[in-house]
């Protein structure tokens, strides 16, 4: 049984319970329509007919109500009983203070200083906010008023679970159908407004600036990360996406996060998702403008302002070794000078310098990378028969061989072309001779697939990749004459050197 309090009413109330050692103490605001009533070892306390908050006798605890998500705790044990109610501000014994404020159905919860939580008990929605008071909502409505607070483990029905710790003010996130199963994925500084993600490895890493807001970065909306990215993260696949743009609508598609495997992946000119380094990486974002080990003895940079990307040998600008530009999907490499040559543009975003197979680099040569030799080597046809010609960067030295040439320990082999200290610049262009720095220049002529050495105004040596045969001319109008095969190694010879 309840009675309906009038002013006349509250105040016999009040004396009444003062007498009986209850210790209740009534509202403030006399005007609102509150209820009261003792049922099963706790003081009940209506709103309107509708059931609101209630003290636990036993252990002095308050407990709140939601017509969605049923009763929930809402202090500690040992809670002073004066009604939490009427819109002052009460100490919940759990280091938060709350305020209960009716005419939005409203609950606040303050950490110390700081509004931190609020729960509007009508839809059973939960909300947390940064140090900015912008309200953003704390997993799915429908849920109970159990305070997500409280340090406990809270489901948030969403798919994730959720935890809050007092001390270091942050909130952490859970992602799985139960909390047994579930793995780390997500945390949230509220006094910095810092969002975090991890992989399963729990290496936790920022995920976009600081001065975010609380809105929950896992919810599979966009979100914008405040350093030119859009966020969205697909609880189903366990992948994070990243789309580059100063707009969601004005964005691209750029990065992608396999949280389970730890692998990294990009998508460029054409689309498609391409390995970005080796799995079992951390969470730590590759677009943020810093060098990052991809685990395969390579460094990834990107840089979002003219959407291109740097791979270094040693995480430092003078290691770069290639670089691609996203839009217009243009690979490039820096050669032993340093010189950035472009290989082509409109091609995919699947790594050139990968060494476990061949890229085509345009309508006539395939390119592969050894990083642990630091050699670039190119192909007719995209096979280890057809490959020709081989570029040491760190030297700058070329070299060639026949199609036919003995593998050395499994691996293709090369003969010296020339002298070191050569330019990147690809030798096998055929566009113009190529100075050998030792007094030839060299001219590969790819229909025929065969090379002339010459001096200027003198000698000249031919070499035949397909049958491998060499031929030398003594003087500029003399003919050439067989020196050597068929089937002679591109290392016969080396024109101009001992």
């Amino acid at each position: 049984m309840y009675k309906t309090l009038s002013k006349q009413f509250i105040v016999v109330c009040a004396v009444t319970a003062l007498v009986a050692g209850l210790g209740i103490v009534t509202p403030r605001d006399a005007l609102a329509a509150w209820t009261h009533g003792v049922s099963g070892g706790y003081d009940v306390w209506y709103l309107d007919g509708s059931l609101k908050f209630r003290y636990q006798l036993s252990n002095h605890q308050w407990w709140h109500y939601s017509t969605s998500g049923g009763w929930g705790t809402l202090s500690a044990t040992g809670a002073a009983a004066t009604f939490i109610g009427d819109g002052g501000w009460y100490n919940l014994g759990n280091g938060f203070t709350y305020r209960y404020w009716q005419p939005t159905d409203v609950g606040f919860f303050r950490d110390g200083a700081y509004y931190r939580f609020r729960y509007s008990y009508g839809p059973g929605q939960w909300e947390s906010s940064a140090n900015t008071l912008l309200w953003r909502p704390l997993g799915a409505a429908g849920l109970s008023a159990a305070f997500v607070g409280s340090g406990a483990w809270y489901n948030l029905g969403n798919g994730f679970w959720y935890q809050y710790k007092t001390n270091i003010d942050m909130g952490w996130y859970r992602d799985g159908s139960t909390l047994a199963t579930s793995v780390y994925r997500f945390r949230y500084f509220y006094g910095t407004a810092q969002w975090e993600n991890t992989a399963n490895t729990l290496l936790w890493k920022p995920l976009g600036a600081a001065g975010l807001s609380a809105a929950f970065v896992g919810s599979g909306a966009w979100y914008n990360l405040g350093n030119g990215f859009w966020y969205q993260y697909a609880a189903s696949s366990d992948i994070g996406w990243y789309k580059d743009g100063p707009t969601l609508a004005a964005s691209y598609y750029r990065f992608r996060y396999k949280y389970d495997s730890g692998q990294w992946e990009h998508s460029g000119y054409g689309g498609g998702w391409y390995a970005l380094g080796n799995a079992g990486l951390s969470a730590s974002f590759v677009g943020d403008e810093k060098y990052h080990n991809l685990g395969n003895g390579l460094w990834f940079q990107y840089i979002v302002d003219i959407d291109e990307a740097y791979w270094s040998l040693d995480g430092q600008e003078s290691g770069d070794r290639f670089w691609y530009t996203y839009d217009v999907g243009l690979w490039g490499h820096f050669d032993y000078q340093g010189v950035d040559l472009a290989f082509a543009s409109g091609l995919s975003a699947e790594f050139i310098g990968d060494p476990t197979s061949w890229h085509k680099v345009n309508n006539e040569w395939w390119y592969t990378y050894d990083v642990n030799g630091d050699k670039g080597q190119w192909s007719r046809d995209g096979t280890n028969a057809g490959a020709r010609f081989m570029y040491q960067y760190a030297t700058g030295q070329w070299s060639h061989r026949w199609q036919n040439e003995p593998l050395v320990n499994g691996a293709l082999n090369f003969y010296a072309l020339g002298h070191a200290g050569r330019s990147g610049e690809f030798i096998g262009d055929g566009d113009h001779q190529h100075d050998l720095g030792n007094g030839y220049y060299y001219d590969y002529d790819r229909a025929q697939d065969d090379a002339q050495w010459a001096k200027t105004m003198t000698d000249a040596y031919f070499y035949d990749y397909f049958r491998g045969t060499w031929e030398y001319a003594p003087t500029l109008n003399s003919a050439f004459s067989v020196i050597a095969g068929p089937g002679a190694s591109a290392g016969a010879y080396n024109p101009g050197e001992p």
